[in-house]
């Protein structure tokens, strides 16, 4: 658009009386007495200089009039003779019928909201008696009861002397202002209740997660006596689930639904996990109230994804402040050291036949035995190389490609995988997951050797680990020999860990980048480290947590955060990851955004990883085969192309 063009427009905008009052004071400063008509025969008008502001009129007269023409109300109080005066607009403000002619102090303070006519009325009168500016948002009633914010701005007015004399006060409706920075406020709120709820509260069944059943239990410990039941369910016929990512939610959340309908009043149930839920009972009747749930179960024929499933349920029941010496509230009766020994229970009972295990309050595991029982089972597992990974596929959004994949950790206990969230606790806490992640990684540097180049690992480092010095050298050595690129190597770190010394971990994660290696922050904003540790520590990916990413269809406050914490990764030259992403269309909205990668089961479902394997030897020999048809097979998955 060239500047005659714009000329041109701007001739078309019609003035207002504020513009015109304007553009008299210019030109009376320059002499100038004729002016352009904004018409559209373009002709020139003769302008009086009649202006509205002109300095040697009444100062209040003068204030009245600029008031008016930006369309604020103005009243003047004068205290030697008792009068008030208003203008049109200011009565209009004040809810009086047009022609109203009756100005007042009464009349004006007869509108004004009851609580705030003394304060209104105080300001008026330390105008007058500072000579200070004053300026207040007020309430003001109109005879239909509808109340209007508006805010005045009270001066003093001097008279040739500079005494005062009086004061005038322009009035301005802001009620839509104040509506809007209310219902701001109210979002705000809200927000924060929302996101109190993510926090405890499983995405896919909205059941209570572990943190959100780690706080009812510990209330109910403070209460008396109850229980807690752990369940594990399998569809009859050996298939944990059924088949694909959609029956699987869908499974899930029947399986949710039907679980509510059988707690009683008082109770609470949670989703630990893949097909694994948590009751807190009462005290009273609770292995009954357990048998009854676990029959209820088996007995129902559920439906999901299509498919007509019945489950197999387990359980282990597990007191608390019942025939314990020191009663209810013992400190080892955590909902870890619970849901232990409910697992321990429920691992007995499944190899005896049985449907329910229940631990005896009388001979319920101290803490020695119960760390001396997952300490053995940990390392039975180590050592009998019991402990497997899974490999969830991520993509990368701009070009829809799967190029890097998350090692799951599970330890293989009998028929169960058991995952982190059961061992990985009591693991830290006995000082043993610097050996379990040396075994991840020596298990992801030998799977590297057999993945298309292009392919990058992610593997989960516990924060115990971080500046284990015999760790870090045992890494070292790892990726050492030439034919290993630790630059498709990346440690993830979990923002809700605590990291004990930040100067050893910086040294730790210092070298790990020297030797190729990258860093994510993993569930970023779920905790309380996320900008301390992202301003502390070199981080390459920050993985956004899911529960921003869950409703990010819905819900304008969770797109707004992924938009800032995306721009703040741009800022600072750090990729931005997506978890939870379970449909195609939060893929196409998280690329939109500039998102770099998404992780979820819109993308795939994790799976052993000696499927990967398999997979990538078939893709190997079928563009070997290509190659000598003179065709060419696309060697990785398209997820744009597959949407």
């Amino acid at each position: 658009m060239n500047v005659d063009e714009l000329l041109r427009r701007t001739a078309a905008v019609p003035s207002t009386r504020f513009d015109e009052a304007v553009i008299r004071r210019n030109l009376t400063r320059v002499g100038t007495l004729r002016w352009i008509g904004h018409g559209p025969s373009g002709a020139e008008d003769e302008l009086s200089l009649d202006d509205p502001l002109r300095p040697d009129e009444d100062e209040a007269d003068r204030i009245a009039r600029a008031g008016q023409l930006i369309g604020m109300g103005t009243f003047t109080w004068t205290p030697a003779i008792g009068k008030l005066a208003w203008s049109q607009k200011m009565s209009e403000i004040l809810g009086h019928h047009q022609g109203f002619a009756d100005p007042s102090r009464a009349a004006l303070l007869q509108r004004i909201h009851p609580a705030d006519r003394v304060p209104f009325w105080t300001a008026v009168e330390e105008t007058f008696e500072s000579c200070n500016l004053q300026d207040a948002v007020l309430r003001v009633v109109h005879p239909q009861g509808a109340t209007r914010y508006v805010r005045f701005y009270m001066q003093v007015l001097a008279d040739e002397d500079g005494a005062p004399r009086g004061v005038i006060a322009t009035a301005q409706d802001v009620s839509d202002k104040v509506h809007a920075e209310k219902e701001a406020e109210r979002l705000k709120q809200r927000c924060e209740t929302i996101l109190t709820r993510l926090e405890e509260h499983d995405p896919v069944t909205t059941l209570l997660n572990w943190r959100g059943f780690d706080s009812e239990v510990d209330r109910a410990r403070r209460i008396g006596p109850g229980a807690v039941l752990l369940l594990r369910i399998e569809a009859v016929g050996g298939r944990p689930v059924p088949d694909g990512p959609v029956p699987w939610e869908e499974f899930m959340r029947v399986i949710a639904d039907f679980l509510r309908r059988l707690k009683q009043v008082g109770d609470e149930v949670a989703c630990l996990g893949e097909n694994e839920f948590a009751f807190l009972l009462g005290g009273v009747g609770a292995e009954d109230e357990a048998r009854a749930i676990i029959a209820a179960l088996e007995q129902q024929n559920f439906l999901a994804g299509g498919q007509r499933v019945q489950i197999k349920a387990h359980g282990g029941l597990v007191t608390f402040g019942v025939g314990r010496r020191g009663g209810a509230g013992r400190q080892d009766d955590n909902v870890g050291n619970l849901l232990i020994d409910a697992d321990v229970a429920l691992y007995e009972a499944r190899r005896s036949g049985k449907s329910l295990g229940v631990v005896d309050p009388a001979i319920q595991s101290t803490p020695g035995a119960r760390h001396g029982s997952w300490r053995a089972r940990v390392r039975s597992a180590l050592k009998e190389n019991r402990m497997t990974l899974f490999a969830q596929p991520l993509c990368s959004l701009p070009d829809g490609k799967v190029v890097r994949y998350e090692l799951l950790l599970r330890l293989i206990d009998g028929k169960d995988l058991v995952t982190p969230a059961k061992f990985v606790a009591m693991a830290e806490s006995l000082g043993m997951m610097d050996h379990i992640d040396l075994w991840v990684t020596k298990e992801a540097v030998k799977l590297l050797a057999h993945l298309d180049p292009a392919i990058r690992l992610q593997v989960n480092l516990s924060a115990k680990s971080l500046g284990n010095a015999a760790l870090l050298a045992a890494i070292e050595e790892l990726v050492a020999p030439p034919g290993v690129d630790a630059s498709r190597l990346t440690f993830e770190i979990t923002e809700t860990a605590m990291i004990g010394n930040m100067a050893d971990a910086r040294h730790f994660v210092d070298r790990l980048r020297a030797l190729g290696c990258q860093l994510a922050l993993d569930d970023f904003g779920s905790g309380y480290g996320s900008l301390i540790y992202l301003k502390l520590l070199p981080f390459d990916i920050l993985k956004i947590d899911g529960e921003f990413v869950a409703d990010l269809l819905e819900s304008k406050t969770s797109r707004a955060m992924v938009e800032a914490i995306v721009q703040m990764c741009k800022s600072l030259g750090i990729l931005s990851q997506a978890e939870f992403v379970e449909d195609r269309q939060l893929l196409t909205c998280l690329a939109d955004l500039g998102v770099d990668f998404a992780q979820g089961y819109a993308v795939g479902r994790p799976r052993p990883v000696e499927e990967l394997l398999a997979s990538e030897k078939a893709v190997a020999a079928g563009a070997g085969a290509g190659k000598g048809t003179g065709t060419e097979e696309e060697p990785r998955q398209d997820l744009h192309q597959s949407a």
